[in-house]
C-alpha cells in the first residue's frame, strides 16, 4: 500500500509533465527515425534511377549494336541514323550516373570502366561503319574481322551493366529493407508517443480526480469540524478571544461580544486600548496597548486568573471579569498569535463583596462580644470567689450536719460554675487576642508535683492509681510559661480522672531534642479509661465538642480547644 500511494502521488503530481516529456521525447526520436527514413527513401530513389539509367543505356547499347550490324549488312542510311541516334542517347545519358553513384566508389570504378567500354565500343563500331563506307565508295575492305571485335566488347558492355545493376538491386533491397524497418519503427513510435502521454495524461487526471475527492472530503469534514468548533466555542459561557502577531482579531465567540461588544476587532492602537475599557481592578487604572493581555501574550508573558474591571461603550456601569492568556505559536515555534479566555465574575464579586461585608460585621460582632467577655472577666470572677470564699467560711461555723450540706452544695455548685466562666472566659480572650505569655525561669519538677498532688484527692476517692514517670538525667529547669503550661496539664489530667473508673492515671515525661542548650519536652498523660472511637477523635479538638460519655459528666467542650490554642500559642 505504500507503494501504491507512492506511484498514486507521484502520478498525480506529475503525471502530466511526464507526459509531455515523453511525448515530446518521442517525438524528438521519431523526428531523428523520419530524417534517416527521408535519407533511406532518397538513396532507394536513387538506387532506382539507376537501375532505371542503366536498363536504358542497356537498351542504348543494344539499338546501337543492331542498326551498327544492320548497317555493316545492308548499308542502308536509315539503319546509320538510328545507330547515330542510339550512341547520341547513350553518350547523353551515360554521363547521368556518375552523381548518382558518386557516394559508392565501387559503383563508381565499375561506372568508369562502363565508360571506357562504351568509348571503345563506339569507336570500334564507327571504325567498322567507317570501313562499311569505304566499302560501298569502292574500296572493298571486309567488316567481319571488326564486327566480331564489337560483338565481344558489347558483350563485356553488357557484363559491366550487368554487374553495376546487380549491386544496385542489392543496395535497393537493403535500402527497401531498412527504409521498412524504419517506416515500422516510425509508426510504432507514432502509435506509442500519442498512447503513452495519453495513458499517462489519463492516469495522472484519474488520480488527480481521486485526490481532489479525498481534498474535497477533507475539506468538507474541516469544514464540519470548523462549524462544530464554533457551535462549541459561541456555546461557551467562557469569552474566547484570538488576535494575531499586529492585534488583529482572528476569532471570538458570542460571549466575547456580548462582553467587549461588536464594534472592536482589533487592538493594534491606543485608541483600541481605549475603547476596549480593560481596567485594573482593584485601583481602577486603565491598560494601555501594551499593558493588555493580549500583547502581554504576544511577548511570552502568560497571564492566569488575573481580575480585570470591564467599562466600555457596551458596559459602561463596568463588569469583573476572571481572565488568562496564552502565545499561540507556528511550527516553527515563532509566536504568531494570543489566545485570551475571561468569563464574566460580576455576580461572584457581588456575593464575595457581601460576604466580606458579612464576615466584617461578624468579626466586629465577636470582637465586641470578645473584648466584652474579656473585660467583664474579672468583674464576673470577684462575685464568684466571693460567693465560694462566703461559702467557705460560713462552713467553719458551727452548723447543724443538714446546714453543713447546704454549704457543701453551695460551695461544690459556685467551684463549678467558677470553673465553666473560666473555660469562657479564656476562650473569649483567646479568640479576642487578649492572652499573652509571661515566660519567666521554672522548675518542671515542682510544677509536676504540684499538678499530680492536686488530683491525689479525687483519685483516692475512686481509688485509682496515680504515676509520675520521669527519665533518668532529665533536665527540670526551664524558661516559658508556667501558669499556662500548669493549666493545659491540669485540664489533661482532670479528663483523665474524670473518664477513668478503675486503673490508673500516668503524667510521662520526655526530653526528646536538644540543640544549642534548648530542650524541647514531650508530655504524655495516660489513662485506663473507655478510650475515644474514631469519629469522635476527629472533632476532639472543636469548640464545644464533648462525646457522650462527655456530655453525661458535665463541661462545657472547651477545654481541649483551650489546651490546644495555648499550645499553638507556645509554638508546641
Amino acid at each position: 500500500m505504500g507503494l501504491l500511494s507512492f506511484f498514486k502521488a507521484l502520478f498525480a503530481r506529475f503525471g502530466l509533465p511526464l507526459g509531455l516529456v515523453v511525448f515530446w521525447g518521442i517525438g524528438y526520436v521519431v523526428y531523428e527515425h523520419n530524417a534517416r527514413f527521408t535519407q533511406l527513401s532518397k538513396s532507394v530513389q536513387v538506387t532506382t534511377d539507376v537501375l532505371s539509367n542503366l536498363e536504358k543505356n542497356q537498351t542504348f547499347v543494344e539499338r546501337a549494336e543492331t542498326h551498327q550490324r544492320g548497317f555493316l549488312y545492308s548499308g542502308h542510311n536509315e539503319d546509320l541514323v538510328r545507330y547515330n541516334e542510339a550512341v547520341r542517347g547513350l553518350t547523353e545519358n551515360l554521363p547521368r550516373l556518375t552523381p548518382l553513384v558518386k557516394e559508392n566508389p565501387a559503383q563508381l570504378k565499375r561506372l568508369n570502366h562502363l565508360r571506357e567500354l562504351v568509348h571503345a565500343r563506339i569507336e570500334a563500331a564507327n571504325a567498322g561503319i567507317l570501313n562499311k563506307q569505304s566499302s560501298l565508295s569502292g574500296n572493298h575492305l571486309l567488316p567481319l574481322r571488326l564486327h566480331d571485335n564489337g560483338t565481344r566488347m558489347t558483350q563485356q558492355i553488357r557484363d559491366a551493366i550487368e554487374e553495376m545493376s546487380q549491386e544496385e538491386h542489392r543496395l535497393l533491397v537493403q535500402r527497401a529493407n531498412q527504409t521498412q524497418e524504419v517506416g515500422s519503427q516510425i509508426v510504432f513510435l507514432l502509435i506509442l508517443g500519442f498512447s503513452l502521454p495519453c495513458l499517462l495524461i489519463l492516469i495522472s487526471t484519474l488520480a488527480r480526480r481521486a485526490d481532489l475527492k479525498i481534498l474535497q472530503k477533507k475539506d468538507f469534514e474541516l469544514k464540519a469540524r470548523s462549524n462544530l468548533m464554533d457551535s462549541i466555542l459561541n456555546s461557551m459561557s467562557e469569552a474566547l478571544i484570538v488576535v494575531d502577531e499586529d492585534g488583529f482579531f482572528t476569532h471570538y465567540n458570542a460571549a466575547a461580544q456580548k462582553i467587549i461588544g461588536t464594534k472592536i476587532k482589533t487592538i493594534s492602537n491606543e485608541e483600541d486600548a481605549q475603547r476596549l475599557g480593560f481596567h485594573e481592578a482593584e485601583t481602577g487604572y486603565l491598560f494601555t496597548k501594551n499593558e493588555l493581555p493580549f500583547h502581554q501574550a504576544l511577548r511570552a508573558r502568560c497571564v492566569d486568573d488575573q481580575e480585570i474591571l470591564v467599562q466600555n461603550e457596551t458596559h459602561p456601569e463596568g463588569l469583573y471579569i476572571d481572565l488568562s492568556s496564552r502565545s499561540l505559536s507556528d511550527i516553527d515555534g515563532r509566536i504568531s498569535g494570543a489566545m485570551v479566555v475571561f468569563k464574566d465574575v460580576s455576580r461572584r464579586k457581588a456575593v464575595e463583596q457581601e460576604w466580606a461585608k458579612a464576615r466584617e460585621s461578624a468579626l466586629e460582632a465577636s470582637k465586641m462580644k470578645s473584648d466584652f467577655l474579656a473585660a467583664m472577666s474579672h468583674e464576673i470572677r470577684t462575685p464568684m470567689n466571693g460567693v465560694i470564699g462566703m461559702a467557705t467560711l460560713l462552713g467553719e461555723t458551727p452548723l447543724s450536719p443538714e446546714q453543713g450540706d447546704y454549704v457543701g452544695t453551695i460551695k461544690r455548685s459556685a467551684q463549678s460554675l467558677l470553673m465553666l466562666i473560666n473555660d469562657i472566659l479564656d476562650h473569649s480572650k483567646i479568640e479576642a487576642g487578649k492572652v499573652t505569655l509571661d515566660p519567666q525561669p521554672f522548675d518542671l519538677q515542682v510544677l509536676a508535683k504540684d499538678v499530680i498532688d492536686m488530683f491525689r484527692p479525687l483519685t483516692a476517692e475512686k481509688n485509682i492509681g496515680l504515676q509520675l514517670e520521669i527519665p533518668e538525667g532529665f533536665s527540670w529547669l526551664f524558661h516559658g510559661d508556667q501558669g499556662r503550661l500548669r493549666q493545659v496539664l491540669v485540664n489533661l489530667m482532670g479528663n483523665a480522672v474524670k473518664f477513668t473508673e478503675k486503673g490508673f492515671v500516668s503524667l510521662v515525661f520526655e526530653q526528646t531534642v536538644t540543640v544549642q542548650r534548648k530542650s524541647r519536652i514531650r508530655v504524655q498523660v495516660k489513662d485506663t479509661g473507655p478510650g475515644l472511637a474514631e469519629n469522635d477523635r476527629q472533632s476532639l479538638f472543636q469548640q464545644y465538642f464533648q462525646t457522650r460519655n462527655g456530655k453525661k459528666m458535665g463541661g462545657t467542650g472547651l477545654g481541649l480547644s483551650i489546651s490546644k490554642q495555648l499550645i499553638d500559642l507556645m509554638k508546641g
